[in-house]
């Protein structure tokens, strides 16, 4: 007799029974229900199983239950039909074994199925995955930040590029690119500049504003020049503002030990003298000697267009003379009453006129009031430097 129900006990294939004899199969209510189609054995209920069907589907045994492929952190063991953890810090492990790894835990990165606390040297982690470094990029924290590079590059490093050569205001040290001192636009050392920012000027390898004494801002160069020798403080090569002790300043603002004749130094600066002085002294006013057209008053120190009055005009030197001196007479002009200084003939130590001699120079002779180095046929006889007609011996 085949049962359909049961009034004690469990239905089992047709049968009451006390407990379910069937294999592959458990109480369910008040029969005796198969195991899910994935379990080879269960318990309690029909999917919590005890073993799998290794000929199925769903191998692989692992928490009473059964799997096609082993979820993450295990793998599928062929041996034992058991679903093993992954040996750490693999997260997820291939399929059949448990050191080859296909990802890791946290702070681990994948390479070559290993999971590593650090990536190797030329590799980056991304995503958990050691990524290889790009080209120029020797060693690298991400695609995009190089910590070195590759031969003939260098790394700037203030952004952690790698470049063939290092940008405007940089220096290669060590196959680094480091930024010039703060005041260089281009340096030959990190402190030694070789270029600066427009608003300074370089200076035995600074860069500066102002420029020191004795140097001025050269716009062209761009570079404090040196002021010409002598200025103390200059605004360009020919334009000084002051100098150097024992130096005075020109008119055309260049310094000199002295002012030239026609200027005087009045405050560190050379003036001219009064249009009419060649020369002056203490005063713009005060000649030591003339202008073309004008002649001088040596006790009035001052030049005139001709000789004030009581004065003589003395040629040699164009002087204004209180007297004329000695081998010179006085010759006044009737028309513009201007008295000269005219020389006395020849061999006259003092005249009167050009006809008159006063005395001859040593070694000459008067006749008929002028002066000669001999005497003449008419009056062959000297006697006491005076020419005479007849022997003064025989005339007596």
């Amino acid at each position: 007799m085949i049962c359909t129900s049961c009034s004690y006990g469990l239905l089992d294939s047709g049968k009451c029974v006390s407990s379910c004899q069937s294999p592959g199969t458990v109480p369910n209510g008040l029969v005796c229900s198969l195991c899910n189609s994935n379990c080879l054995t269960c318990q309690g209920s029909t999917t919590f199983c005890l073993s799998c069907n290794t000929s199925s589907s769903y191998p692989y045994f692992l928490s009473n239950r059964c799997y096609t492929t082993c979820p993450n952190t295990y793998y599928n063991d062929n041996n034992s039909y058991a679903c093993l953890s992954c040996t750490k810090p693999c997260e997820v492990c291939s399929t059949f074994s448990s050191t080859s790894c296909i990802s890791c835990i946290s702070s681990y990165s994948l390479y070559n199925t290993i999971c590593q606390s650090a990536c190797p040297s030329q590799f980056y982690s991304n995503s958990s995955q050691c990524v290889s470094c790009v080209a120029p990029c020797l060693t690298c924290g991400s695609i995009n930040i190089c910590f070195t590079c590759q031969n003939n590059y260098t790394l700037v490093s203030s952004n952690n590029t790698c470049v063939l050569t290092c940008p405007l205001g940089y220096i290669s040290i060590n196959q680094t690119c480091v930024k010039c001192s703060s005041n260089c636009l281009t340096c030959l050392t990190l402190s030694f500049c070789l270029t600066c920012p427009n608003t300074t000027y370089i200076l035995n390898g600074s860069c500066l504003y102002p420029c020191p004494s004795a140097y001025y801002p050269n716009a062209i160069s761009q570079s404090c020049s040196s002021c010409p020798y002598s200025c103390a403080l200059c605004q360009n090569s020919s334009f000084c503002t002051s100098c150097l002790a024992g130096y005075e300043v020109q008119l055309n603002y260049s310094c000199m030990s002295l002012c030239p004749s026609t200027q005087i130094p009045i405050s560190g600066i050379c003036i001219n003298c009064s249009s009419n002085c060649s020369s002056c002294q203490n005063t713009i006013n005060n000649c030591t000697s003339c202008s073309s057209g004008y002649v001088y008053v040596q006790t009035l120190f001052s030049c005139y267009s001709s000789c004030p009055p009581s004065y003589y005009y003395y040629p040699l030197n164009q002087t204004c003379l209180g007297s004329c001196p000695s081998a010179y007479y006085t010759v006044t002009n009737s028309t513009t009453l201007i008295s000269t200084c005219t020389s006395c003939p020849q061999y006259c130590t003092s005249c009167i006129s050009e006809l008159y001699c006063g005395g001859c120079e040593l070694g000459t002779y008067l006749y008929l009031s002028l002066c000669y180095s001999s005497c003449p046929f008419s009056a062959p006889y000297p006697f006491n430097n005076i020419c005479q007609t007849c022997n003064v011996v025989d005339c007596f």
